[in-house]
Order: structure tokens, then C-alpha cells, then sequence
């Protein structure tokens, strides 16, 4: 699929010095601004359209700054293998969610940048998981099942931002797979998702994170 009109613009914005500003639909006639992205890539899957038929589509990988409070973000230079996943099974919660915050990253080459979005998509999933603690945060029942990683419960972003890109910790929730779909195709879905927004803060402000150690897990 060639890189036409708006895809062009948005695949190439970097390069012709243009500022990408993400929003992202409510409700007719209205919009939520997200925040100043950064297109890292892209690729081509099928997708339905209005009427159900398969399509293709460009999937744009976007680096977005989406932190709700810009002065709680930390902006220090990563202190990981951005390549490295694994050691995130051994960080605690405090380093997971560290892990999982915006860095400065923004004038490192595109590659780099893919590799920090990556691997950030991997912190918040796992810091979600275990600040979640075994237990749905939509409904507080305990995960329906055990997998081989542990409780079986499902990430759900409640502001969307990106196909496959990262997110803030306070802009995801682990639910169960009831309270998931619940999120995505009930009819209360948007009551619903907000309520998730409030659960999600409360849960946040109730944490308590000690002092961040300055060595990490070899």
C-alpha cells in the first residue's frame, strides 16, 4: 500500500519538521486530546470496514507522550537494554513502574525509540498485573483461572493511544476477561470505562511506593 495523502503526512511528519498531535474520538461532534506523538513505524494488516468487509490498513506505531501530569514524568536517560524483557519478571513493583514511565528518548534514532516503546509496553503490562495483585480491578473477584505465568487477567487501556505502542500506568487497568469485553462491547461501556478511569486513580493514589533504589537486577 503506497504512503498517500494523510499516511504520508503522519509516516513522514518527522522528516518534513511537523508536529503530531494525537485526539481521539468520544462522541459525535467531540474529541479527547491525547497528546504530541512521535510515528515510529508502521505496518500493513486487514481490517474490516463499515460494512464488515476486509480491507487493508496501515497500522502506524505511535510514541506518545499521553502522561496525565507532565511533572510527575522523570525524565532521565534509561538505564536498561531496551532489548532485554526478561529481567522485568525479577523488578518489583516501584521498579516496574519506573520502568514503565516516559523517558528522553525523544531525539534517539527511530529503531532505538521502537525498542523503548517495546519494551515500556512490556513494563506497564507487567507493573498492571501486579499492582492488579490477582485480583480484577473492575470488579475486585479474583483472576477466573491460574496460567502459566500466574492469575489470568487482561491489560485494557482506558485512553487509547496507540496499536501496539505504550501507554502511562494510569491509563491502563488489569480486568478480567468478563470486565474486559464488558469495557469494549457492553452497552454501559462508556459509563463503565469511566468508572474504570476512577478505580484506576484511587488505586494510584492509594499506593505507596518507597524511594527508588538506584541498582536494578543484573
Amino acid at each position: 500500500m503506497a504512503l498517500t495523502g494523510g499516511n504520508r503526512a503522519i509516516a513522514r511528519h518527522q522528516q518534513d519538521g511537523k508536529t503530531l498531535h494525537l485526539f481521539e474520538y468520544t462522541r459525535r461532534g467531540y474529541v479527547r486530546y491525547i497528546g504530541q506523538a512521535d510515528c515510529i513505524g508502521y505496518h500493513q494488516e486487514e481490517w474490516p470496514d463499515r460494512v464488515g468487509k476486509l480491507r487493508k490498513a496501515l497500522v502506524f506505531h505511535l510514541d506518545v507522550n499521553s502522561s496525565p501530569v507532565p511533572s510527575s514524568v522523570r525524565e532521565v536517560p534509561p538505564v536498561y537494554d531496551p532489548d532485554d524483557t526478561n529481567r522485568l519478571k525479577r523488578y518489583s513493583l516501584v521498579q516496574l513502574r519506573d520502568a514503565a514511565l516516559p523517558k528522553a528518548v525523544s531525539t534517539a534514532e527511530p529503531q532505538a525509540r521502537m525498542q523503548v516503546a517495546y519494551y515500556r509496553a512490556e513494563a506497564i503490562r507487567r507493573y498492571a498485573l501486579a499492582r492488579a495483585n490477582g485480583h480484577c480491578e473492575g470488579c475486585t473477584q479474583a483472576a477466573p483461572f491460574s496460567s502459566a505465568q500466574g492469575p489470568y487477567l487482561e491489560c485494557h487501556h482506558l485512553h487509547r493511544v496507540a496499536d501496539g505502542g505504550p501507554d502511562h500506568p494510569e491509563n491502563v487497568v488489569a480486568l478480567c476477561p468478563n470486565c474486559h469485553r464488558r469495557a469494549h462491547y457492553s452497552k454501559d461501556a462508556a459509563s463503565f470505562n469511566a468508572k474504570l478511569v476512577e478505580i484506576v486513580k484511587a488505586v494510584e493514589a492509594a499506593v505507596t511506593l518507597p524511594p527508588l533504589d538506584a541498582s536494578t537486577p543484573e
